[in-house]
């Protein structure tokens, strides 16, 4: 299926766009990483994404011959991050992701005056 040069084009900056939300993503949360309170698997895995993201979108644009490698590059880095949390996930849906976690409150009754 050869695709017109208006679709080629739409579907560029569509790539282009989704790859810059996902780097625009990792470097957010890269940013709120800092040194040893934070594990160096997830450093690691966000830092990886990033160069992924970074490559899936200016690749294509500049030598189209070789979007097949950074569609595998980039696939590759996603399935990276997902296997990096697969051990979390064996025993059920993490603390982490699950949508009613027990709220943290060091001082139960700290704002209210009550003990």
């Amino acid at each position: 299926m050869q695709l017109s040069a208006e679709a080629t084009l739409f579907f560029l900056m569509v790539n282009f766009l989704i790859c810059s939300a996902i780097a625009w993503s990792c470097l957010c949360r890269i940013n709120l990483m800092h040194g040893k309170q934070t594990r160096m698997v997830f450093r690691l895995k966000y830092s990886i994404l990033l160069t992924a993201a970074s490559v899936a979108a200016f690749l294509p644009a500049l030598f189209p011959t070789l979007a097949p490698v950074a569609l595998a590059v980039f696939g590759a880095a996603v399935l990276f991050q997902l296997a990096g949390g697969a051990r979390a996930w064996r025993g059920g849906v993490p603390q982490y992701a699950k949508s009613d976690p027990q709220p943290f409150d060091p001082e139960p009754h700290a704002h209210t005056g009550k003990s």
